[in-house]
């Protein structure tokens, strides 16, 4: 798995074309079982990411409109689930 730290270089426009662009791309890695999850956080966002390959990981989230536009930058950190609560369905694919 990798967390990827997103840290927002502006103020972020939710009603804009480019958030629009932004949530329908993060949705289709989603739906690509690309990505397990994702949301904001103070000043950037948290995306966990299927995988080990940091490169791949990479690849994706440069290909996400915020980072083309250059709202946001990422940080990547590999690791291993451990542990889950079952019950959260998020131990599925893990």
């Amino acid at each position: 798995m990798i967390l990827v730290l997103g840290k927002y270089h502006t103020d972020i426009d939710k009603s804009g074309e480019l958030f629009a662009a932004h949530k329908a791309y993060l949705g289709s890695l989603v739906d690509r079982r690309a990505v397990l999850a994702s949301g904001p956080r103070d000043g950037g966002s948290v995306i966990l990411v299927y995988g080990e390959d940091q490169q791949q990981a990479r690849g994706l989230m440069e290909a996400d409109p915020f980072h083309a536009a250059g709202v946001v930058s990422f940080e990547y950190t590999s690791f291993h689930v451990g542990l889950v609560d079952p019950a959260s369905g998020l131990a599925e694919g893990c």
